[in-house]
């Protein structure tokens, strides 16, 4: 049987789902996330984590019952900056981090009705960032490197807590997703793929562990981070997916995502015992 070719994110908060390079039926990698959209929707992989902007631009795409979930803080996901959010008038931002960007976007303009316009945001580099925040201007920072950045500003705008603040809702940042012919192809395989994901979710201290040598992140702040995340994607993940389709397609920020019931056809309540 050909082996499922599995694309995962290459960040700390994707290491629950790592178990899975261990095991001999797959075929199993790591990369950027919009880099793993690209090999899913070019047919070089089966299933990959995607982010949730990507999957949404995407009808070919359908949702597995996993992701990387906040509910409240996420800690990975920030708008850093020296004044209130109100007193921000500059934001650089990395259009790679798209998924982060658009619901930075949306957040802003729920919170300050206009004031956040085109000309506010500015692309340019990650590495850039730090040093150019100022006493008005901003950065959005994501991933890994997040969790140290975070600790250098007073004013911390943590996206995953924006949202809650909101909407009540949990945020999906990424998604597992696969293609419909790829369903097709593996439907029989995908049960003990989600049985050692979800082996993974219960095994953050030994996998989490692995991480420490590769980042300046103690033991402890490494097991606390992955605790922080959710990765079951339930009820309250798919109706948070929802809303935040139709609330930036209504602010003109993504597409109006098409077939929405395609990230329902795989969703936790019909994989019984993969939640």
């Amino acid at each position: 049987m050909k082996k499922l070719r599995i694309a995962n994110s290459n960040y700390l908060n994707s290491v629950a789902f790592s178990l899975a390079s261990s095991n001999e039926a797959y075929d199993y990698s790591e990369c950027a996330p919009s880099a793993a959209a690209a090999k899913l929707l070019g047919r070089e992989v089966d299933v990959a984590l995607v982010p949730t902007a990507e999957f949404l631009r995407s009808p070919e795409l359908h949702a597995l019952p996993f992701g990387i979930i906040a509910h409240g803080e996420v800690k990975s996901v920030v708008l850093l900056s020296r004044c209130p959010l109100k007193m921000i008038d500059k934001i650089y931002i990395d259009e790679a981090s798209r998924t982060s960007v658009v619901l930075l976007r949306l957040l802003l303009e729920k919170l300050y009705p206009g004031k956040f316009g085109e000309d506010c945001f500015v692309t340019d580099k990650p590495k850039n960032f730090i040093g150019k925040i100022t006493d008005h201007s901003a950065a959005l920072i994501i991933g890994d490197y997040a969790l140290y950045a975070r600790k250098l500003f007073p004013y911390v705008h943590d996206l995953g807590e924006m949202w809650f603040a909101l909407t009540s809702l949990p945020f999906p940042f990424a998604i597992w997703a696969i293609t419909r012919s790829s369903i097709e192809q593996h439907s029989a395989s995908l049960p003990a793929l989600f049985k050692i994901f979800t082996d993974g979710t219960h095994q953050l201290e030994t996998l989490g562990s692995s991480w420490v040598g590769h980042h300046s992140f103690s033991v402890e702040e490494t097991i606390d981070y992955l605790h922080n995340i959710r990765y079951a994607m339930d009820r309250p993940a798919f109706e948070a997916l929802d809303y935040f389709a139709t609330a930036a397609a209504d602010l003109g920020l993504i597409p109006k995502a098409e077939n929405s019931e395609r990230w329902q056809i795989l969703s936790p309540s019909q994989q019984s015992g993969h939640e």
